[in-house]
């Protein structure tokens, strides 16, 4: 991450054990002008900032104070956790946390200046807690109590609190992650009267990042944010680099996408739409017109639906977006225009409709044999697929909420299938929708043993390890096939 001068003067104030200390002349990036003497305050280490209750011997879920393991940060505000040191083997205990008291400008679906700034300074910081020291989670009043969903029903509001140092540190040595974001200039306060303990503390490291123009507070354009014009890219030129990423991080690599933070215009055949995300395939033939290989993208869309036009499958369409590294998804884009009509060469366009899409830019759907998709094939990543023969759920995972389904697979003699199903937030199965349509299956118990025909789009997600795993998306529930008789007494 690139960080201003200011910004390196202010890390490096941290360490000094003492609440405040002279500032003498320093120059700021914002316009190179020198600050005059006045006294900086690092609220962060200050006594008053101190977490009051001990969170050894307690569990957040249970009492809202509890030790846990990073699995992955979203974006400046948002991170997930794994309630348990055992890290990624509690998998059914995930904790979503969105930061009290800030607001960070966004870096995922809708891309601001200081998002990408703001998210790498908590990644950076959680991943230094994560290696080296210690990460307690809490609710926002930061004592004994049983935490509950915001208004999203899956994350809980809190206060995240790390020391980058020490394993297993004492209550009193951990630092307000929440706090520091603002006291170094990424965020603004946002609700803090829940935060009885620390608003004021808050307010005065908001108003301090103000006077010490501090990145958002800065005045000046971003260094990281992508002002640019969009460039034209094909899907298999993206689909080249995830395979590289992909390969790298799963021998333990670290490896950056060319096209990250990239600002991309593509063209393709919507696969498929689910929890947020369009599924994107386009076909390229080969120059020496012996054959060729479809390619296809994840597009994260925001919160908000676009219009049915864009999402339906079959639809050939135009968006613009940026790439972005996702620690979830993997490769992605993000911060797309969805109008109801577009105006801006910059918008995304419906070049054929789903219904008149009848020649070569129909959408293809790959064929398998559930043994023969294999997790190092990537003919078909981000694309559509169908399996030619049922295969049976033989286990799963539920998330916190109940709201998300990973459903493991083997095939009919009982072999293990390199991919799962991934039923997202939302998702309805009506298992037989003609003689029951009242019925809906929606926990790990209606599906565990049964026997389904499946189809959806084949893609892939990162796990804090770094291990890359592969899924199986249905988008309706017509994507998904129950071949047993329903037990039901009528």
């Amino acid at each position: 991450m690139k960080l201003h001068k200011n910004v390196l003067f202010v890390l490096a104030s941290l360490v000094i054990p003492a609440a405040s200390f002279t500032l003498t002349s320093c120059e700021t990036t914002s316009n190179s002008s020198i600050i005059s003497s006045s006294e900086y305050i690092d609220y962060v280490n200050s006594d008053s900032s101190r977490l009051t209750v001990d969170y050894k011997g307690h569990n957040f879920l249970e009492d809202g104070v509890g030790q846990v393991t990073l699995k992955t940060t979203i974006d400046g505000d948002t991170a997930h956790f794994n309630n348990a040191p055992d890290g990624e083997e509690n998998r059914a205990e995930v904790i979503k946390i969105r930061f009290g008291g800030i607001d960070t400008p966004e870096s995922t679906g809708r891309v601001e200046e200081y998002g990408r700034g703001a998210s790498n300074f908590t990644k950076e910081k959680l991943e230094e807690a994560a290696e080296n020291g210690t990460i307690v989670v809490t609710t926002v009043s930061a004592v004994y109590d049983t935490p509950k969903f915001d208004s999203t029903g899956e994350r809980y509001l809190g206060l995240v609190w790390v020391n980058t140092e020490k394993k297993d540190c004492d209550y009193d040595e951990l630092s307000l992650l929440n706090l520091w974001i603002v006291q170094d200039g990424w965020s603004y306060v946002k609700n803090v009267a829940e935060i009885p303990l620390y608003a004021d503390n808050f307010y005065a490291a908001e108003q301090q990042s103000r006077d010490y123009k501090l990145n958002l507070f800065s005045g000046e354009p971003d260094p990281l944010f992508n002002y640019g014009e969009y460039t034209d890219v094909s899907l298999l030129d993206l689909k080249n680099e995830i395979i590289k990423q992909i390969e790298a991080e799963s021998n333990g690599e670290s490896y950056t996408n060319k096209y990250d933070n990239t600002k991309l215009r593509i063209v393709g055949t919507v696969a498929g739409f689910s929890n947020h995300i369009l599924y994107i395939q386009n076909y390229y033939e080969n120059e020496d017109g012996t054959g060729g290989e479809y390619a296809g993208i994840n597009f994260f869309v925001g919160m908000n639906q676009p219009p049915s036009k864009y999402i339906t499958p079959n639809a050939y369409i135009q968006v613009c977006g940026l790439g972005l590294d996702s620690d979830q998804f993997g490769f992605q884009l993000s911060d797309g225009n969805f109008p109801i009509v577009s105006s801006s060469e910059n918008d995304a366009k419906v070049l054929i409709s789903a219904a008149d899409n009848t020649e070569e830019q129909q959408l293809h759907v790959f064929e398998y044999v559930p043994s023969e998709l294999k997790n190092d094939d990537y003919s078909a990543l981000n694309c559509a697929v169908k399996l030619t023969e049922a295969v049976r759920v033989s286990g799963g995972y539920v998330n916190d909420a109940g709201t998300e389904l990973t459903l493991y697979l083997e095939d009919l003699e009982g072999n293990a299938l390199d991919y799962d199903i991934y039923l997202s937030d939302g998702f309805i199965y009506y298992p037989d929708r003609e003689n029951y349509p009242g019925l809906t299956w929606r926990t790990l118990d209606d599906f565990v043993g049964k026997e389904f025909n499946i189809q959806g789009v084949y893609t892939y997600h990162t796990f804090s390890s770094g291990r890359v795993g592969f899924q199986i998306v249905p988008t309706t529930s017509d994507d998904i096939e129950f071949l047993g008789e329903l037990d039901i007494e009528v």
